[in-house]
């Protein structure tokens, strides 16, 4: 009894084998001069509306250095491009991936993104797939969460976090204060890493080490994570939600 409980709490750690973050290219760079020329295209945009995207630019805090795609397959091959650096960094290759979970907060392509992951690399039949979208800032964190409930049913399993921000598609045309904000306050973006639930991964050297790519490296260990659910009676549930305004342009906005 002793032996089988230690041995599914072994199987319940989380360690993060590696992490890759996407880097743009200088020329996809968006400034907040270009952001605002861009804004000036919309002829629907008047004094006042152009006022309160330039003030809120300012005081958002984004900085120089954002990034926006020109279009929806670039990012495409952006979050392809990647994966083949963490995997050509890490010791894991695609065919041992047992879990894949890609979330996007407003990008969700059809086919997924995770069937388009599966197709390019190859992966085992019985991979377990899961896109979750809708989830707003904390997606991310959600995403990670799942596999780490997932590795307490599926011991000895490789996981892969594929997290996409793309706001090309839902760029706003038209004047209402609330839709503008996404235009100004989103760019594009995105992160993968490689998780494992394999006590003997925890070790800086591994027997596959070789046989994949460079030497493994554990480079933390996850914590366990609490999500409380935040609503609560009288709030309608629509805090950003797709919708169009009086001048018929479709938009993503917040509750007022």
């Amino acid at each position: 009894m002793l032996y089988k409980s230690l041995y599914r709490n072994s199987h319940k750690n989380c360690y993060l084998l590696g992490y890759q973050c996407y880097k743009a290219p200088d020329d996809l760079k968006l400034s907040s001069g270009t952001a605002a020329k861009i804004a000036l295209r919309n002829r629907n945009l008047g004094l006042e509306e152009y006022r309160f995207m330039v003030r809120t630019m300012v005081r958002s805090g984004i900085g120089e250095e954002t990034y926006i795609p020109r279009n929806i397959m670039e990012m495409t091959d952006a979050t392809f491009s990647n994966l083949d650096s963490l995997f050509a960094r890490s010791a894991v290759s695609p065919c041992q991936i047992d879990i894949l979970v890609t979330t996007g907060s407003l990008f969700a392509p059809v086919p997924s993104l995770s069937s388009r992951i599966v197709n390019r690399y190859g992966m085992k039949e019985s991979i377990k797939c899961f896109s979750l979208t809708g989830m707003g800032c904390s997606s991310s964190v959600i995403a990670v969460d799942l596999v780490q409930q997932l590795f307490n049913t599926h011991p000895n399993s490789f996981a892969v976090v594929v997290a996409v921000e793309l706001t090309a598609p839902n760029w706003y045309g038209g004047t209402d204060s609330q839709m503008m904000l996404s235009n100004v306050l989103f760019r594009a973006g995105g992160s993968s890493l490689i998780l494992t639930n394999h006590p003997s991964w925890k070790d800086q050297r591994h027997p596959e080490a070789g046989r994949c790519g460079p030497e493994p490296r554990v480079r933390q260990r996850g914590v366990r994570m609490c999500r409380p659910r935040g609503g609560r009676p009288g709030l309608r549930g629509r805090p950003f939600d797709q919708s169009s305004t009086h001048d018929s342009h479709a938009g993503f906005g917040g509750e007022p």
